[in-house]
């Protein structure tokens, strides 16, 4: 099932911030086809969550938990509290890079 909800940028930073969590810049970036059949790094500035002087994306980190309560809610599980959620899908993510 495809479920699309879409929120600002504004929106999903105050989620965080008004769950006690800290909104910074973060430095991302990925590898994209160059000239000459070589890849270049491009690195750009996006809001991020920070934890623990780790940051992930704040639209990444939205969407997982997002996610997260939702399939907690529509199976009948008692959702975690924001916080929880948030740390949880924060970890699973630093696990995934």
């Amino acid at each position: 099932m495809i479920v699309q909800v879409h929120f600002s940028g504004t929106e999903i930073n105050q989620f965080f911030e008004s769950n006690g969590f800290e909104i910074v810049d973060g430095e991302f970036g990925r590898w994209e086809k160059a000239y000459h059949n070589r890849d270049e790094w491009n690195g750009y500035t996006a809001d991020a969550v920070q934890i623990d002087n780790r940051y992930v994306k704040a639209t990444d980190l939205f969407a997982a938990v997002s996610e997260h309560r939702l399939k907690q809610l529509i199976t009948g599980i008692t959702p975690d509290d924001v916080q929880t959620s948030v740390k949880t899908c924060f970890n699973q993510l630093l696990n995934s890079i």
